[in-house]
């Protein structure tokens, strides 16, 4: 016959092994959660990381759309004041051959 001492170690022994086998699988769980977590992490650290990008490209393109419309605008204005000038030149010059011209006449 099996002394209750032995049946309680025996009971015990059952119960460490299945407390064993229970550390494993939370092991394996645990080991299977992280790195599940650590796939999330990677997938969401990509989509963030594309939509950065995205956002960048925008803003440059938006960035440089804005200093070619601003070129053009300073172009423009450079064109119109060079005819405004080339137009006062053109002026003055008439102007200046009518003086050299009536200096001569007067002088003779």
């Amino acid at each position: 016959m099996v002394s209750k001492i032995e049946q309680a170690v025996e009971h015990l022994t059952k119960v460490e092994n299945k407390l064993d086998e229970l550390y494993e699988i939370a092991k394996f769980y645990r080991k299977e959660l992280i790195d599940l977590a650590s796939k999330e992490a990677e997938k969401l650290k990509a989509r963030i990381l594309e939509q950065a990008k995205a956002n960048e490209d925008r803003l440059y393109s938006e960035e440089v759309s804005m200093a070619e419309e601003a070129a053009k605008e300073i172009l423009a204005k450079g064109v119109w004041e060079a005819n405004a000038v080339r137009k006062k030149a053109d002026e003055m010059r008439a102007e200046a051959e009518k003086l050299v011209l009536d200096a001569i006449l007067r002088g003779k």
